[in-house]
């Protein structure tokens, strides 16, 4: 009986580890990728063109929301406004909706 219960127990914590060490991983693994992605939507979605030089992703600092955060961030207009820069911020984040929010009614 105790030997099952110590494998239970090392089982799980070596899960938990291999768990928060996954979500600390996987943004730097992919940050290429992600970059990629956030200004290709973030064009797709806005009149404007967006730019920022880095991004910062982090699943672990305001658990269990992901935060980002962009360093030299930029809007530019596009027709008519083309090439005024609309917004230019050094670094800014947001980070993901909590379930408080999605349980509002508008």
């Amino acid at each position: 009986m105790k030997l099952k219960l110590k494998k239970i127990f090392k089982w799980t914590g070596i899960t938990f580890v291999v768990l928060i060490a996954l979500l600390i991983a996987i943004p730097y693994f992919f940050k290429g990728k992600i970059m990629a992605k956030v200004k290709e939507e973030l064009n797709k979605q806005l009149n404007a063109k967006v730019d920022f030089k880095d991004v910062d992703i982090s699943l672990i600092r305001r658990f269990p929301r992901l935060a980002v955060a962009l360093k030299e961030f930029s809007v530019t207009g596009v027709a008519p406004f083309e090439g005024d820069t609309l917004v230019a911020v050094n670094s800014g984040s947001c980070d993901g909706p909590d379930e408080r929010d999605q349980r509002r009614q508008y």
